[in-house]
């Protein structure tokens, strides 16, 4: 149910009109209960991340933990802000774009068959701990990355007439990824300090990455499990197993031994929404 918030870093090339996605930078949030803003001491490190590489801010991205990867209205208006407040004076473009990232499966195309083509196997079978793994999970999935792969929609806003008035409405953007066989340093720093940041956050909403994940199709995977299937199709589905194996191995224990179960739920706390802080200096 908590939300996650961070900035986007690239660069623009005039020539082609394409935006990069470089870099993210990870966000603290501040939550009041019903809506969930970026911090805007992180905001400020963020910047100064993405300039010590030579990049600037291009984009923001947020999650929708138990729902379909579609703007609210607060994303569009804050998406609406954002692209006013990095329009370029001199030929009216604005590059800056919004991701919008729901972890959990829902049916797609890609769902339906593995990476020839074939169609999956309806289920891969849960394991009581007698056929499978020490944690009960049966290891030998059909396609398990295509099924537990997170759905990210990448969004700009425009303004049209509508009802007389003048409204952002959002459009998806054309989105190539440029698959890498490696995870870099940086990376995989990125990925051990957010783990560490979480199993001391106090977090509503903190799931137990011991439990059992269900996809649509009747597959069990460990929520750990998912997360990694999911970091390999993020990556474009080519890391190389070899290189990248050992590291995604313990990134899988240390999230069964960090999130072993649920934050402490303050009191009135729930769904949130998310927008880019307030401040836009």
């Amino acid at each position: 149910e908590t939300e996650v918030i961070g900035l986007v870093g690239g660069r623009f090339d005039d020539a082609a009109r394409r935006l990069y996605i470089l870099d993210v930078f990870p966000c603290k949030s501040v939550g009041t209960g019903i809506q969930c803003e970026m911090d805007p001491e992180s905001e400020v490190l963020a910047h100064q991340h993405f300039a010590r590489l030579g990049l600037v801010v291009v984009g923001w991205y947020h999650s929708h933990p138990t729902f379909a990867p579609h703007p609210s209205v607060r994303d569009v208006e804050t998406q609406a802000a954002h692209q006013r407040l990095f329009r370029r004076a001199t030929d009216g473009i604005e590059p800056f774009v919004g991701a919008i990232i729901n972890p959990w499966d829902t049916p797609t195309p890609l769902a339906a068959a593995d990476a020839d083509g074939a169609p999956c196997p309806a289920a891969m079978p849960f394991d009581s701990g007698d056929g499978g793994g020490a944690d009960g999970i049966q290891r030998e999935a059909p396609c398990p990355d295509v099924i537990a792969a997170s759905r990210i929609a990448w969004i700009l806003v425009e303004r049209s007439k509508s009802d007389g008035e003048n409204q952002p409405e959002p459009f998806a953007c054309r989105v190539v990824v440029d698959p890498t066989q490696s995870l870099s340093d940086d990376v995989r720093s990125k990925l051990l300090v957010l783990v560490a940041e979480a199993a001391t956050s106090n977090k509503a909403g903190r799931i137990n990455m011991s439990d059992v994940y269900a996809c649509r199709d009747g597959s069990l995977l460990r929520r750990s499990a998912k997360v990694i299937a999911a970091l390999r199709v993020a990556a474009g589905g080519s890391l190389d197993a070899a290189q990248t194996g050992p590291f995604l191995r313990e990134l899988e224990e240390l999230l069964v031994e960090r999130l072993d179960g649920p934050g402490e739920r303050e009191e009135g706390s729930g769904p949130s929404e998310t927008s880019l802080s307030k401040q836009e200096s």
